[in-house]
């Protein structure tokens, strides 16, 4: 083969190479996800003061992770609730996990944003939470009257947050229980709280 001819044909092959590998699209969009969330009525739901972690992802049109998007410096921010929040970060192969978060009081819906602290172009990104105060305790009430043994009554167990809260903004439910006292795996209809099942 001549030099010339082999030349030609290098550049042609190099040409057809890259006409068909093509380059991934860059992210259009960040992403902010719960890891592992505790889901109720279709949010993620988490308690008062306990630690959660939530992924930031920068992702393209097709939803796939955008590994060199590395120059994104993810910033966490709560606009309902006071939280404690971890300080920013780069973000790695497109992606961070940030753990530790915790909300300071009981909110439903609660935001939770990430922007890049170095480029206010890139549009921020929001998850909503339903943060819940803890169970503080429970309240059992029996039906009044005479009971019989092997005859199933009527049981309300309702839990109560520490203020004495009794609706499912304040983490709690009630759940009635006819019959004998075997444990229900079933979340009762009106529970809205992930910490009673």
């Amino acid at each position: 083969m001549k030099p010339s001819t082999w030349t030609k044909t290098t550049v042609i092959g190099a040409i057809a190479l890259l006409a068909c590998t093509g380059t991934a699209a860059a992210f259009d969009h960040l992403e902010i996800t719960v890891v592992n969330p505790h889901w109720v009525e279709g949010r993620p739901a988490v308690t008062v003061n306990l630690p959660f972690s939530v992924n930031v992802r920068a992702v393209r049109s097709d939803g796939t992770t955008d590994p060199n998007a590395d120059f994104i410096n993810a910033t966490l921010s709560s606009p309902d609730v006071a939280a404690i929040l971890p300080g920013s970060g780069y973000l790695q192969n497109g992606e961070r996990q940030f753990d530790g978060l915790r909300f300071l009081a009981a909110g439903r819906p609660v935001r939770l944003r990430v922007h890049d602290a170095d480029d206010p172009s890139v549009p921020p990104a929001e998850v909503l939470i339903d943060s819940y105060d803890p169970v503080d305790r429970f309240t059992i009430d029996v039906p009044s009257g005479t009971k019989y043994v092997n005859t199933p009554i009527t049981v309300t167990l309702t839990a109560l947050n520490a203020s004495g809260g009794t609706d499912g903004s304040s983490a709690s439910c009630t759940r009635r229980r006819t019959g004998r006292p075997a444990a229900s795996k079933r979340r009762p209809s009106n529970c809205r709280s992930p910490f009673c099942r």
